[in-house]
């Protein structure tokens, strides 16, 4: 708050990490401790009409919804007003997932690069139309293999391959290829 009323032009302080002004209570927290801490930080943002943006991690196992991921209790996503979260496809890879989701803003997933000769991330665009997208891509694939070949009958496994022989952008593992073209 010193920190606001110096600065009249602040409009954003960011946290890293949360661990670093949370009170500690050992290595336990409640969901009424996380909520508190989140909410005290909320109240602050929303008095002076600020973003107050907190980095905090995700836990290692995964889980169906991403925002299951994040380390603590539910008081921690309960008490934001929006999260996102940033799940790296590999370790030491540079594709990621951004997923988003808000009380005040359209929840969404997009695909990101990391652009290592600038040191940013990059979007590639959102993760639903760029599937879409290579769904469309590998369904006017099949047709005109289909359509090249006259009649076809086979397995997965030997689609895939046929499809590979066409180019580098077919190559999919069979149980892919299924998947893909039943949805």
């Amino acid at each position: 708050e010193n920190a606001i009323r110096q600065d009249s032009n602040l409009k954003l302080i960011i946290i890293d990490t949360l661990q670093m002004i949370r009170n500690t209570n050992g290595d336990k927290y409640s969901y009424s401790e996380d909520y508190a801490c989140l909410s005290k930080l909320k109240a602050i943002a929303d008095t002076h009409n600020i973003t107050i943006l907190v980095v905090h991690h995700t836990r290692k196992a995964g889980a169906s919804d991403v925002f299951d991921t994040v380390s603590g209790t539910n008081g921690i996503t309960g008490a934001a007003d929006s999260m996102m979260v940033l799940t790296k496809a590999t370790r030491a890879g540079n594709r990621a997932t951004l997923t988003i989701t808000g009380r005040d803003v359209e929840g969404d997933e997009l695909d990101l690069t990391f652009n290592t000769g600038i040191l940013r991330w990059e979007c590639l665009g959102n993760t639903e139309e760029r599937n879409a997208a290579k769904d469309n891509a590998l369904l006017t694939t099949v047709s005109t293999y289909a359509q090249s070949v006259g009649s076809w009958i086979g397995t997965a496994a030997e689609l895939a391959g046929n499809l590979k022989s066409i180019g580098p952008t077919c190559d999919y593992p069979p149980n892919v290829l299924v998947r893909r073209l039943n949805s």
